[in-house]
């Protein structure tokens, strides 16, 4: 039985180290286009964006 319960927080660990290498992938990408934004039409977007995300993510973190 124990092993059943280690093999299960083995899977749940390496799907939640994938989630956040993806979040972090994402995170970075989402600055690159704050820091990149020419305009303030576009760094406005680009805000928004970013905060979407931290929106969902932060929520998908409460779900878990």
């Amino acid at each position: 039985m124990k092993e059943v319960t280690l093999n299960d927080q083995v899977r749940r660990c390496d799907s939640r180290l994938l989630r956040l290498k993806e979040t972090q992938s994402v995170l970075l990408g989402s600055l690159d286009a704050v820091i990149a934004s020419p305009t303030m039409e576009s760094l406005d977007r680009a805000v928004i964006e970013f905060a979407d995300f931290l929106r969902v993510d932060v929520m998908a973190g409460v779900t878990e």
